[in-house]
């Protein structure tokens, strides 16, 4: 865990590119196809348009909010300037939660 750490603070964007931050751009791509696919088909269904583009866009929303290559860059970044070994344990522990993603 401290390696992701040490890598995240020393050469930033290639921890943020194994941890996927690129994937938040293709995903921003998606979310312009659907709202492009919407404003194409609006007036075949335009109430089918709506339900279509609200479950993309939350699509879009949930894994904006479940990457977790920004946390980790934050955490990384206050690892770093920790004094005490009581906080850089939180924080280790802390980027262990955010790695495993969430509890089923």
């Amino acid at each position: 865990m401290p390696e992701w750490f040490t890598l995240l603070h020393i050469h930033p964007w290639i921890g943020l590119t194994l941890l996927n931050f690129f994937d938040l751009v293709n995903y921003a791509l998606v979310g312009l196809i659907f709202l492009a696919l919407a404003a194409a088909l609006w007036r075949t269904s335009p109430s089918g348009m709506v339900i279509a583009a609200a479950l993309g866009f939350a699509g879009v929303t949930v894994y904006f909010a479940s990457n977790q290559a920004v946390n980790m860059l934050a955490l990384s970044n206050q690892y770093a300037l920790a004094k005490t070994d009581d906080l850089r344990s939180m924080l280790l522990a802390a980027g262990q939660g955010a790695l495993a993603g969430p509890s089923r």
